[in-house]
C-alpha cells in the first residue's frame, strides 16, 4: 500500500497548464490547497481531493472555469453552500462531496444536469425541500442520506429511468413514496429509512426493476408489503422495522430465493408466516446454497403475538442480537436471543 503524502499541496501544481488529471485523494495533506491556481487549469477534467485534512473552507466556485468531468471532495471539512456556478460544468459526470459540513439547499442544476451520473452529497447539513422538476435523466446513483432535507419525495424521481441506487435515509422527509418510484426500470437499491414517510409502498415496487435492497425502517408507512417486491427474483434484503405495516405477508416471499435478511419488527402484520421461508436457506448469486442462514430481525418474540409460525418457534432462523438507536449507539440492558436454523443449535446472548 502506498505511503500517504503529507505536507502542503505545492502551489506549483497550478503552473501545469496542460494538466487534465489531478488526483490527490486519500493522502495526509494539510493546510490550504491552491484552489485559485487549480481554477486556472482550464483543461482540467479530473480532480480528486477527498480524504485529506485540509483547512476548513468553502467549495471554490471558480472550479467552474475548468472542464471537470469528475470532482470528488469528500471528507475535507468543506463549509458553506454548493456553488450555483457548478451548473456551468456541463461535462460533469461524478460529483462527490460527502462527509463535510455543507449547508443550504441542493442547487437546481443538480436536478437538471444532463450528464451527471453519480451524485453523493451525503452526511452534510443540507436542508430545504427537494425540487419537483427533475430532468437529470442520466443519474445512476444519488445519495442525499443523513442531511436535514424536508418535504415530500417528488414524483419527478420517476423521470430517472437510469437510476439504480437511491439513498435518502436519515432526513426529515414526509408524505408517501411516489408511485413513480415503483415504475423505475433499473432500480436496485432503495434506502429511505429514518424519515417521517407515510402512506403505503408503491404497489408495483419491484415489478419493473431488479429490486435487490429496500430499507424503509423508522417511518410511518402503513398497509401491506406489495406482492411485487420479488417479482424479478433479485430481492435479498428487506428492512421494514418500526412502521405501521399491517395485513398478511405476501405468500410469494417464500419463492424469493436470494432473500437473506428480513427485518419486520414493530409492525402490525398478521396471519400465517409464509411456510416456504422456514424450509430453506437462500442461494448465493451463482445459485448455490452457501449454508447461509436467513436473517430475521424480530425484536425478541413480539412478532409472534401477531404472526403464527406453522412449524413452531424452534424453526426461527434468526433473532437479531444488536439493537441500535437512531444515532447509532447500542442500547444497553437489552436481552436478545440468537437462534440458528431448525434446531441445529440455540444460543442466548445477554448484553
Amino acid at each position: 500500500m502506498p505511503t500517504p503524502i503529507d505536507g502542503a499541496v505545492p502551489a506549483a501544481v497550478a503552473e501545469l497548464s496542460a494538466l487534465k488529471s489531478l488526483l490527490l485523494d486519500n493522502n495526509s495533506f494539510a493546510g490550504a490547497y491552491p484552489a485559485a491556481g487549480i481554477s486556472e487549469l482550464a483543461g482540467l477534467e479530473l480532480l480528486t481531493l477527498s480524504g485529506n485534512a485540509f483547512a476548513p473552507g468553502p467549495v471554490p466556485p471558480k472550479f467552474a472555469k475548468t472542464k471537470l468531468t469528475i470532482l470528488t471532495m469528500d471528507e475535507m471539512f468543506l463549509t458553506g453552500e454548493i456553488p450555483e456556478a457548478f451548473g456551468n460544468l456541463t461535462e460533469l459526470t461524478v460529483l462527490s462531496m460527502s462527509w463535510n459540513e455543507l449547508t443550504g439547499s441542493i442547487p437546481a442544476w443538480v436536478w437538471h444536469h444532463r450528464k451527471l451520473e453519480y451524485a453523493d452529497l451525503s452526511y452534510n447539513c443540507l436542508s430545504g425541500e427537494l425540487t419537483r422538476n427533475i430532468t437529470a435523466v442520466n443519474l445512476i446513483e444519488i445519495d442525499l442520506s443523513t442531511n436535514q432535507l424536508t418535504g415530500e419525495i417528488p414524483p419527478g424521481f420517476g423521470n430517472l429511468k437510469n437510476l439504480k441506487k437511491m439513498y435518502l435515509y436519515n432526513n426529515q422527509l414526509t408524505g408517501p413514496i411516489p408511485a413513480s418510484i415503483g415504475m423505475l426500470p433499473r432500480l436496485y437499491d432503495l434506502w429511505v429509512s429514518g424519515n417521517q414517510l407515510s402512506g403505503e409502498l408503491p404497489q408495483e415496487l419491484g415489478k419493473h426493476s431488479p429490486l435487490g435492497i429496500i430499507t424503509v425502517y423508522d417511518n410511518n408507512i402503513s398497509g401491506p408489503l406489495p406482492k411485487t417486491l420479488c417479482a424479478n427474483g433479485e430481492l435479498h434484503y428487506i428492512a421494514a422495522s418500526n412502521n405501521i405495516f399491517s395485513g398478511e405477508l405476501p405468500a410469494n416471499l417464500g419463492d424469493c430465493i436470494r432473500l437473506s435478511t428480513l427485518m419486520l419488527d414493530y409492525n402490525h402484520f398478521s396471519g400465517v408466516f409464509p411456510a416456504k421461508i422456514w424450509s430453506r436457506t437462500p442461494q448465493d448469486e451463482d445459485g448455490d446454497d452457501p449454508e447461509q442462514q436467513l436473517h430475521w430481525h424480530f425484536a425478541g418474540r413480539d412478532i409472534f403475538q401477531h404472526l403464527r409460525n406453522p412449524y413452531g418457534e424452534q424453526h426461527v432462523l434468526w433473532i437479531h442480537p444488536d439493537v441500535c438507536d437512531r444515532a447509532g449507539g447500542v442500547q444497553s440492558g437489552q436481552q436478545q436471543v440468537q437462534w440458528l436454523i431448525a434446531g441445529r443449535h440455540e444460543q442466548a446472548f445477554q448484553s
